[in-house]
């Protein structure tokens, strides 16, 4: 599961993140680029929740995001928590 999780996110990560570097946001990039390594190095669900956790504090590092990059980042989000659900639904039913 935890790899097509990545494959989910990958693509999404990778084009936010070269629109950050492109309209000058490189702070905003770099984050992004964080958030994509450490999922790429996660080896358990209970480090993908943590990756999940870190990418919801994208919303309080000031960054200064387009409606375009907003978009894209909620997205994001809104695909970690579903992600988030889930996993903590199999956790709690013994899967």
């Amino acid at each position: 599961m935890i790899n097509s999780i990545r494959q989910d996110f990958r693509p999404q990560l990778q084009r936010l993140s070269n629109y950050l570097d492109l309209s000058g946001e490189p702070a905003a990039a770099a984050f992004f680029r964080q958030i994509q390594s450490k999922l790429e190095q996660t080896q358990s669900e209970e480090e993908l929740l943590n990756v999940f956790m870190i990418m919801s504090t994208s919303a309080f590092q000031g960054f200064h995001l387009d409606p375009f990059a907003v978009q894209v980042a909620d997205q994001l989000l809104a695909k970690a928590q579903h992600y988030a659900v889930t996993l903590s639904a199999d956790a709690s039913s013994g899967h």
